[in-house]
């Protein structure tokens, strides 16, 4: 699966309160969709919600996700 690899709040471009586009594709590459979600993990717990309301993906995609942002938090210690 192809995934940005660093998708993080700052590659979001947004107008007028919507998704208008995603940059920054230094990092594409093949791999974990779950990385992808790490970003969710940067949003506060109202937000993550409905960030997660919006996408398709099982709960073990999800539980990954938070997974891979720890991992990275962690790293950065």
């Amino acid at each position: 699966v192809w995934v940005h690899g660093d998708l993080a709040a700052t590659n979001l471009l947004v107008r007028d309160g919507r998704l208008c586009a995603v940059i920054d594709f230094g990092c594409l590459g093949i791999g974990d969709p779950a990385v992808d979600l790490m970003v969710a993990w940067e949003f506060l717990a109202p937000v993550r919600e409905t960030f997660r309301a919006a996408l398709a993906v099982d709960d073990a995609t999800w539980v990954r996700g938070r997974g891979w942002a720890l991992t990275t938090a962690l790293v950065a210690l």
